[in-house]
């Protein structure tokens, strides 16, 4: 759903370079990996700005797009460690990376070798082309293959709101894949912060049937060492104009659409959200510190910090 690219700077003395650009984001399916991470934006200056066949139009467009993306769309991204060989092109370089940890794809001007992972530019409109993303997809909502569609979007981000109405202290294969999803997340993680969960979902307005609620679901979850777990129970109408029916994994820089519950295994499909989206969602499910408990009108919120490891260190 969400793919990684690497993109080679001289495209960008190229204004079809504009064309790639305007198909990337969390919310198209598509992000650019910053490669190599010490000197890809001055060199991409440099080639754009000496671009002799690029007007001044064209330039600012790109530069535009470029801001855009790195800005609001938090969709240029960088891996944690990557080496580079300055005797070698930039395309052996990233296929050596690629070796490593693989791209989707690597735009480049040209693909001498006739690799299936390098995008010629020019050509990404291809059916064949490794540059074709699946979204919306239907995939089985079993727990290794929620964590694999989710991954490319958690491993960036410091914040996950899984929300589910449905989802409740007898939800062991929801809460399951919640832990597979963090664990996974871990793997090649781009920053170095942990990640903070929150799970929120639908829950009576009685106040002891709160606390029961989420002293088990408490005691269910074995998030890994220092997480930050935020539980927030909601009425079923959480505004005036909203009610809690559909679920997401939403996160500063991107959301996805389940059509089932977490705690279903079967087959369904799942849709990138709009930025527009995403963002009015984040803020409607921002719950801020001071709430109210127990009532119809307001969530209940919960906190705990999984146990910290003796170094002190979180994953």
């Amino acid at each position: 759903m969400i793919e990684e690219f690497a993109i080679d700077p001289e495209c960008f003395a190229d204004s079809r370079i504009l064309s790639i650009l305007q198909q990337c984001g969390f919310s198209k399916g598509r992000v650019i990996c910053d490669f190599p991470r010490k000197n890809w934006g001055k060199n991409l200056h440099e080639a754009l700005n000496s671009a002799p066949s690029t007007s001044e139009m064209e330039r600012k467009k790109i530069e535009t797009l470029l801001e855009n993306l790195k800005t609001n769309d938090k969709a240029i991204v960088r891996r944690k460690s990557s080496g580079y060989d300055r005797d070698l092109s930039w395309l052996s370089n990233a296929c050596i990376e690629h070796a490593r940890f693989p791209f989707k794809g690597m735009v480049a001007i040209s693909n001498p070798d006739s690799n299936a992972s390098v995008v010629e530019l020019g050509t990404h409109d291809d059916e064949s082309s490794a540059w074709n993303v699946k979204t919306p997809i239907a995939f089985e909502m079993s727990e290794s293959e929620f964590a694999k569609r989710t991954h490319p979007l958690l491993k960036y981000s410091e914040t996950v709101r899984f929300i589910d109405p449905y989802v409740s202290s007898t939800s062991r294969e929801a809460l399951k894949k919640f832990k597979s999803v963090v664990e996974s997340a871990y793997s090649h993680r781009a920053i170095n912060r942990a990640i903070k969960v929150e799970i929120h979902f639908c829950i009576d307005k009685n106040k002891d049937d709160l606390e029961r609620t989420f002293g088990k679901l408490k005691s269910a979850i074995n998030f890994p060492e220092g997480t930050s777990v935020t539980l927030v129970g909601w009425p079923k109408n959480i505004s005036a104009t909203t009610k809690m029916h559909n679920r997401y994994v939403l996160t500063e820089r991107g959301g996805i659409m389940f059509g089932s519950s977490f705690n279903e295994v079967l087959k369904d499909d799942a849709a990138l959200l709009s930025e527009d989206r995403r963002a009015e969602l984040w803020d409607l499910f921002d719950v801020p510190d001071s709430i109210g408990c127990g009532k119809s009108e307001a969530p209940r919120k919960d906190q705990f910090v999984t146990s910290i490891p003796k170094n002190g260190k979180n994953p």
